[in-house]
């Protein structure tokens, strides 16, 4: 009948076969999820293991940062640089 609207399950069908011949002509495609899943999960292992690297101060100090006042904050990242410089030399 004319003027009726297209249903939902065929303008379904329609963007399905677009986009399953767009991505027919795409060489080694198979290979794209792959790389999505090792590029999220390294991600994520990274985080821990940069996590799991902080020392246990940097983690309190974070911690009670918004508790603290301006000035106790910058006292306090000058003494940590000050520290690390000294442990360096």
């Amino acid at each position: 009948m004319k003027g009726e609207k297209p249903s939902l399950q065929g303008l379904d069908k329609i963007k399905i076969n677009m986009f399953k011949h767009y991505f027919e002509g795409i060489q080694n495609i198979e290979v794209y999820p792959i790389i999505s899943l090792l590029i999220f999960f390294s991600f994520f292992v990274g985080l821990f293991f940069w996590i799991s690297g902080l020392s246990k101060k940097h983690i309190q100090d974070m911690k009670n940062l918004p508790l603290e006042d301006d000035e106790e904050v910058v006292t306090n990242i000058n003494k940590e640089i000050e520290e690390q410089n000294a442990s360096k030399n």
